[in-house]
C-alpha cells in the first residue's frame, strides 16, 4: 500500500492538468498574513511579560500560553524565512529569521547555517543529526543517566545539553565571527534574565515554562513527519529521489475538521504538501494540500495515508518513544507488514538531535 500511495501521490503532483494549479498556489504571496503573525508575536510577548509581572497565578498561566505561542510562531515563521517565502528579499528574510530565532534563544548560532542545513534536508531527503547521543552516552554515562531521568518526567534536559554543548563549541572552537556572535548573544541573554529576575522571579519562571512548552510542541510536531535516514557527517551527497521522499514524509495536522487549530503551528502539519513545494508560504499550505488530495481522489485514493490514524495514537507514540528516541540512530518503521501506515514501530525524529 505504501508504494502504491507514493506512486499515486507522485502522479497527482505531476499531472499536467493540476500541476499548473499547484504551482500557482505555491507561488502565491501575501504580505499581510505574515505581518499579522509578526505583530501578534510581539504583542503576545509584551502582554505575557506584563501578566507575569503582576505576580498572580492565573495571570502567570495566561502569560505562559501567550509567550509559548509567540515562541512557537517565531519558530515556524523563521522556517518560512529559511525558504525565502515570507518576504521577496532574501536579505530581509535572513534578518527577520535572525530576530525570530533570538526569541527562542538561538541567536548563538547563524541563521544562514540553519538555512543551509534545512535546504540540504529537502534536497537530499535526509535528517541531519547534529548530535551523536550514543557517543555521548558512552563518554558520560552518569550525566546521560541523569538526563534520561529528567526526560522521563518531560523535563527537556537533552535540549539544554545540546544547546550548551554547541554554545561551548561556538565560543571556544568557532571562527572569530562565531566567537563574537556567541559571546555577544550570551551577554544579551544573561543581562535579560538578570533584569527579569530583578523585577520578578515569576517572570523568569514563566519564561522558562513557556520554553518547555515550546520545546515539547516542536518535538511532537517534528517527530512523525519523516522516516528519513539520519546522517551525522557531511560526507558524500546523498541522492534519495522524490518517490522516497513521498513514501517517508507524512502530514500530521493538529486537526482535520476544525482546521483553524492548525494555525497554532502555522499549518506546519501539512508537511507532505510542504515537501512537494517547499517555497509555498504557510498560509497557502491548506489550499495546496486540498488540491493534491482532490487529485488523489480521482485516482481512487479515498483517504490520505495518515488520515485514518487517530491523533491520540501519535500522542501515545510520542510518549512511548520519548526515551528510546534520544538514543536511536534511525526513525523507525512507519509501515506494517501489509504496507499500512502505523505508529506502533515508528520511532520518529528527535528534533533536538537534528538541530544539534
Amino acid at each position: 500500500m505504501s508504494l502504491l500511495y507514493a506512486d499515486n501521490y507522485l502522479r497527482a503532483i505531476k499531472d499536467a492538468n493540476v500541476k499548473t494549479l499547484l504551482i500557482s498556489i505555491a507561488k502565491e504571496r501575501k504580505l499581510l498574513p505574515s505581518v499579522i503573525v509578526l505583530s501578534v508575536i510581539a504583542t503576545f510577548t509584551v502582554w505575557g511579560i506584563f501578566l507575569a509581572y503582576t505576580q498572580q497565578i492565573v495571570a502567570a498561566l495566561g502569560a505562559i500560553i501567550l509567550i509559548a505561542l509567540a515562541k512557537i510562531w517565531s519558530w515556524y515563521l523563521s522556517h518560512d524565512c529559511a525558504h525565502n517565502s515570507v518576504f521577496k528579499s532574501k536579505k530581509v528574510n535572513a534578518v527577520v529569521g535572525e530576530l525570530l530565532s533570538f526569541l527562542n534563544g538561538l541567536s548563538f548560532f547563524s541563521f544562514e547555517a540553519y538555512r543551509k542545513d534545512h535546504v540540504r534536508h529537502h534536497a537530499e531527503k535526509i535528517d541531519i543529526g547534529g548530535f551523536d547521543s550514543g557517543h555521548f552516552a558512552v563518554a558520560h554515562p552518569r550525566l546521560f543517566s541523569a538526563i534520561i531521568v529528567a526526560e522521563k518526567i518531560y523535563l527537556p534536559a537533552f535540549y539544554y545539553l545540546i544547546k550548551l554543548t554547541n554554545i561551548y563549541a561556538v565560543i571556544f572552537s568557532g571562527s572569530r565571527r562565531e566567537v563574537a556572535r556567541g559571546i555577544g548573544s550570551l551577554c544579551i541573554y544573561v543581562v535579560a534574565f538578570a533584569t527579569f529576575a530583578r523585577f520578578s522571579l515569576m517572570l523568569v519562571l514563566v519564561w522558562q515554562a513557556s520554553s518547555f512548552l515550546r520545546i515539547h510542541i516542536v518535538r511532537f510536531v517534528d517527530c512523525f513527519q519523516h522516516s528519513f535516514q539520519q546522517v551525522y557527517t557531511e560526507g558524500e551527497k546523498l541522492t534519495h529521489g522524490k518517490h522516497y521522499e513521498i513514501q517517508n514524509t507524512f502530514s500530521v495536522p493538529v486537526a482535520r475538521k476544525f482546521t483553524f487549530l492548525n494555525l497554532i503551528i502555522l499549518n506546519f502539519g501539512y508537511h507532505a504538501a510542504h515537501h512537494c513545494f517547499p517555497t509555498c508560504p504557510w498560509y497557502m499550505l491548506p489550499h495546496l494540500e486540498a488540491a493534491i488530495i482532490k487529485q488523489l481522489r480521482l485516482y481512487g485514493v479515498s483517504d490520505t495515508r495518515e488520515e485514518s490514524t487517530p491523533f491520540f495514537n501519535f500522542l501515545t507514540a510520542y510518549h512511548r518513544g520519548r526515551l528510546s528516541r534520544i538514543i536511536s540512530t534511525d526513525e523507525g518503521q512507519p509501515y506494517d507488514a501489509d504496507g499500512q501506515f502505523t505508529t506502533h514501530h515508528f520511532t520518529g525524529a528527535y528534533t533536538d538531535k537534528l538541530l544539534g
